[in-house]
C-alpha cells in the first residue's frame, strides 16, 4: 500500500517539545533545567517539590518558563496532565519508588545515577517502565558527547587499536568538611552506595564501554576500602577480569584531588582522556590517541607520538543527552515509526494518548498495531480485541512467547469478531506469490523434501542461507539484495548450476535474492 508523500518541510507543523517535570530541587537538578532550556526538543513544564515554596524558588532561581507550573508534591507532579517525561534527581533510596510511579501514570523516565542501590531495584524500575511502554534513560551525560562517539570510533577500529586487553578508569574529587558530614551521598539512608555509586558509577560505566559491555567473569574488591562512620564508602576500587584476559581496574574516592581518567590499551594502540566524566571546556573536549607505539632509536622517546584529538560541540553534553531523550518520543521498542524518526509527521488530526487503555477506548480507532515487547502482546491484543473495545489487531512479530498466549489472543479476536495478523512482511510481496506459484507446480518443483530457513545475524553476512530442497529442485535466498526488485532467477533441468546455486538431482534450481530484506 502506497502512503502519501510528506508535505514539504515548509508546510509541517513544528514537533512539540517534550514537556519536562523536574522532581526535586537537588543540585544536579540545576545543571538539568539549564539542559532543557538549551536543548531544543524540550522545556521544562513543571516543578515538584516537598514545598511548593521551594518549587518557586528554584524556578525563579534557574529561570524557568513563566509558565512553568509549581507543585508541593511528587504526587501533584505525576498527576499534571501538561507533564510528558520526569527527570528524576532524587537520594537513590527513592528511585525505585518514584520512578516506578511515574512510569504507571505513562511518563517517561530520566533517573539520575545510580539508577538504583541493588539489581532487583533497577529491574523493578525497567519492567514498570516496558508495562507502560514509557523510555527510560539513565543520566549519564558523558555517553552522549560527540567526542564519546569519536572515539568509540577508534577503539573499535582493529587497526587503530586492536584487541582491547587493559582498562583503567580513575574519578575521583577531594570533598570538603561540609561535604563529608552531611551530603546525601554518605548518608546511609539516602544513598548507602556512597564513592561507589556517585563516582564509581562512571568508572564501571567506562569500563564496559570500552568492552562494549561484555561482562566480567569475576570481579574482586580492592583491599582496604574507606568508608566513613555510617559504613558509607568514601573511596574504594576492584579489578575485572574476564574470560579471554582483558583485565580492568578503577578507584573512585571522594578524598582525592580532582581527576576523571580513562585508559583502554588494545594490542594495537591505546586511547586516553583526562577529563572523561566532564570535559575540561564545555564546547570542546579532547583526547590522545597512540597507535603502533614503538621506541624511536636509542629510545629517545615514542615513534609516532600520539594524536590529539578535538571534538568541538554547540550544546553541552547534559544537553545532548536531554535532546537525545526528547527525541525518542515513543513506546520502548527497537520497531519506531518513521513520523518518531522525523521522516514522516502524523496528520495534524491524529489524537496523542498518554496510555494504551486510553488508545484503545479511542471510539474513532477501528485498529490498532502493537510493536510492544513480546511478552506484553497476550495482554495487549486481547485488550484490544475485547468485545468491548473490538479493535482489529496487527501485531509485531514474534506473536507470543508460547502457543498458549497466541491461543489466547487468537480466542480472544474470533470471539469479538475482529481482523488478526501478524507482522510478517515479506508475506505480502509480490515475489511472495510468484515463489508460491513455482514451489507449487510439480512440474517444476516436485513434491517438497526439506526446508530450512537461516536468517544471518545483523553482524555478519553468514554462508548458510535461506533453503528449500524439494524432490525436483531447490529455492534458496543468496543474502539481501541491495534492490528494491528484489531479482531470483529459475534454472530448470540444468546439468551444471549456476555458480553459487544448488541443484538436487540435476534437475532444477530456483535462486533468489533477499528473501527478507527491506527497501
Amino acid at each position: 500500500m502506497s502512503s502519501s508523500p510528506a508535505a514539504p518541510a515548509e508546510h509541517q507543523q513544528p514537533r512539540r517539545p517534550v514537556r519536562f517535570g523536574i522532581m526535586g530541587c537537588a543540585s544536579i537538578a540545576r545543571k538539568l533545567a539549564r539542559a532543557m532550556l538549551l536543548a531544543p526538543a524540550a522545556t521544562v513544564a513543571a516543578v515538584g517539590s516537598r514545598s511548593e515554596g521551594k518549587a518557586r524558588h528554584f524556578a525563579a532561581e534557574n529561570g524557568l518558563p513563566p509558565g512553568a507550573r509549581l507543585h508541593g508534591s511528587y504526587e501533584a507532579l505525576l498527576d499534571d496532565p501538561e507533564v510528558d517525561a520526569v527527570y528524576l534527581p532524587l537520594p537513590t533510596s527513592l528511585h525505585v519508588r518514584w520512578a516506578t510511579a511515574a512510569a504507571a501514570r505513562g511518563k517517561h523516565v530520566l533517573l539520575e545515577k545510580p539508577t538504583a542501590l541493588c539489581v532487583a531495584d533497577l529491574d523493578d524500575i525497567l519492567a514498570a517502565c516496558e508495562a507502560a511502554g514509557v523510555q527510560f534513560m539513565d543520566g549519564t551525560m558523558w555517553m552522549h558527547h560527540p567526542r564519546t562517539v569519536k572515539m568509540r570510533e577508534l577503539v573499535a577500529d582493529q587497526a587503530t587499536t586492536g584487541d582491547v586487553r587493559v582498562i583503567n578508569s580513575l574519578f575521583s574529587f577531594q570533598a570538603d568538611e561540609e561535604f563529608l558530614h552531611s551530603d546525601i551521598r554518605v548518608n546511609p539512608d539516602l544513598d548507602a552506595l556512597g564513592a561507589l555509586g556517585d563516582a564509581g558509577w562512571y568508572c564501571i560505566r567506562a569500563i564496559l564501554w570500552a568492552v562494549d559491555y561484555e561482562l566480567p567473569k569475576t570481579v574482586i574488591a580492592l583491599h582496604g576500602p574507606m568508608k566513613n562512620q555510617a559504613g558509607v564508602l568514601l573511596a574504594c576500587g576492584a579489578t575485572l577480569y574476564w574470560a579471554d584476559g582483558k583485565i580492568a581496574t578503577f578507584n573512585c574516592s571522594f578524598l582525592t584531588n580532582l581527576t576523571m581518567d580513562m585508559t583502554v590499551v588494545g594490542t594495537n594502540g591505546t586511547l586516553h582522556v583526562t577529563d572523561f566524566v566532564i570535559p575540561y571546556e564545555e564546547k570542546s573536549a579532547s583526547f590522545s590517541m597512540a597507535s603502533k607505539s614503538k621506541f624511536a632509536e636509542l629510545h629517545k622517546g615514542w615513534d609516532p607520538l600520539p594524536s590529539k584529538h578535538v571534538v568541538t560541540t554547540d550544546l553541552p553534553q547534559e544537553a545532548l543527552m536531554v535532546q537525545e531523550f526528547s527525541s525518542w518520543r515513543g513506546p520502548c521498542s527497537s520497531l519506531r515509526p518513521p513520523f518518531l524518526c522525523g521522516e514522516r509527521p502524523l496528520p495534524p488530526g491524529a489524537r496523542l494518548h498518554g496510555s494504551y487503555e486510553a488508545l484503545l477506548d479511542d471510539p474513532e480507532v477501528y485498529a490498532v498495531y502493537l510493536p510492544l515487547p513480546t511478552r506484553l502482546h497476550v495482554q495487549w491484543a486481547t485488550a484490544a480485541a475485547a468485545a468491548a473495545r473490538a479493535k482489529h489487531v496487527l501485531l509485531e512479530k514474534p506473536t507470543a512467547c508460547c502457543i498458549a498466549d497466541l491461543d489466547a489472543i487468537l480466542a480472544a479476536s474470533e470471539t469479538a469478531g475482529v481482523q488478526f495478523m501478524d507482522g510478517t512482511m515479506w508475506m505480502h510481496h509480490p515475489r511472495t506469490v510468484k515463489m508460491r506459484e513455482l514451489v507449487a507446480d510439480q512440474a517444476i518443483t516436485g513434491d517438497v523434501r526439506v526446508i530450512l530457513a537461516l536468517v544471518p545475524d545483523g553482524s555478519h553476512q553468514s554462508d548458510q542461507l535461506p533453503l528449500i530442497c524439494c524432490e525436483l529442485g531447490v529455492v534458496r535466498s543468496d543474502g539481501p539484495s541491495e534492490k528494491c526488485h528484489r531479482p531470483f532467477s529459475l534454472v530448470q533441468n540444468s546439468p551444471k548450476p549456476e555458480a553459487g546455486s544448488i541443484a538436487f538431482n540435476d534437475k532444477v534450481t530456483v535462486k533468489c535474492r533477499g528473501l527478507l530484506d527491506r527497501c
